[in-house]
């Protein structure tokens, strides 16, 4: 479980006076299933990889620990 928020515009019809200055703001709980594996390059500095149903399908990035 987890909560999203999320806030956008659009400036790409502008031209368009019913459309000008679009734009949309959220909040909301959202949920996900995932998968994933971190590997430590050093003692301190790793990658990591998650897979699944969530925000995203695929997640990539660097982890560390203090």
């Amino acid at each position: 479980m987890g909560v999203r928020i999320q806030k956008w515009s659009d400036t790409y019809y502008d031209e368009i006076p019913e459309l000008k200055g679009y734009s949309s703001s959220s909040t909301y709980l959202t949920s996900g299933i995932f998968a994933g594996a971190r590997y430590f390059i050093t003692n301190n500095v790793g990658a990591f990889t998650e897979v699944g149903y969530d925000m995203n399908y695929l997640k990539l990035g660097v982890t560390a620990k203090f």
